[in-house]
């Protein structure tokens, strides 16, 4: 499914210092994680309505996902399960998850969470306590070329990894169940031709009305893949230019809200 984007709101306020690494729908608001040892709490358009400012031996949550209507936050090799209520940060319980790397990207689909890390791990629970970890390259080697993951999403039963290769090249890599994983390829038509996508990833998303996922990356593009591996396409939104991308989530049926470096939200409509 193309989609075709309009801006419906561009907000840097009291935000603007703060860089975005992580973003996840929570009841009726989001909750973004990254620099500034806090978490903002968010409207559907962006907008900052409340801050809760990380104690001690948090400051290292950089990412979020809500699994299960638990909010969990991944940072170093732990994640956090949390509640948030009248602006106020409530731990529920926490693990230690088996990784060498510091955890920097979770998202969660109906029955597995999962997360990803620094070291190009990957990390997957089906109760957000005991985790499955491989890592990723050593996995594969001699089959896939090197690749410094950067970004997990997940929907209806599928996972996506996304990443940059030793000599710069994008890469995606996709799964049923986290354990196994197939490469997508980075082709697109145009103009009648087959060409190779060259952008460098910032983020993934998963957008459940297209049933496909969408990978952000810098210079505004966004790349669409799809279940048909024919059907991907770029696509560069405009007001996202001069933006460094790095995660984005469904703030209803049609829109879409993104976070990123310097307190970037943006709500997109299609």
């Amino acid at each position: 499914m193309r989609l075709a984007f309009v801006l419906a709101g561009l907000l840097t306020g009291q935000n603007f210092l703060f860089a975005y690494s992580s973003v996840a729908q929570y009841g009726d608001t989001y909750i973004a994680a990254g620099e500034g040892h806090r978490l903002d709490i968010l409207s559907s358009r962006g907008e900052v309505m409340d801050s809760v400012i990380l104690a001690e031996g948090f400051e290292c949550v950089k990412a979020v996902a809500v699994f299960k209507e638990r909010l969990l936050l991944g940072g170093g090799i732990r994640v956090f399960s949390a509640a948030i209520e009248g602006g106020s940060l409530e731990i529920l319980g926490s693990c230690a998850v088996p990784v060498r790397g510091n955890i920097v990207s979770m998202d969660a689909d109906g029955s597995r969470c999962y997360a990803i890390t620094d070291s190009s791990e990957i990390a997957f629970s089906e109760d957000g306590i005991k985790w499955t970890v491989i890592d990723f390259n050593e996995c594969y080697r001699g089959f896939y070329p090197e690749i410094k993951l950067i970004a997990v999403a997940a929907g209806q039963g599928s996972v996506a990894v996304a990443g940059v290769t030793e000599d710069g090249r994008p890469a995606m890599f996709t799964s049923s169940r986290g354990a196994v994983w197939s490469p997508r390829d980075m082709d697109y038509r145009k103009d009648g031709t087959m060409q190779l996508y060259v952008g460098r990833p910032t983020g993934l998303c998963y957008d459940p009305l297209g049933d496909q996922f969408i990978m952000l990356c810098e210079g505004g593009e966004m790349f669409y893949v799809p279940a048909c591996s024919h059907c991907n396409h770029p696509e560069t939104v405009e007001a996202c230019a001069d933006a460094v991308l790095r995660d984005m989530c469904p703030a209803d049926t049609y829109d879409f809200l993104i976070v990123g470096d310097a307190g970037f939200t943006l709500r997109l409509s299609r």
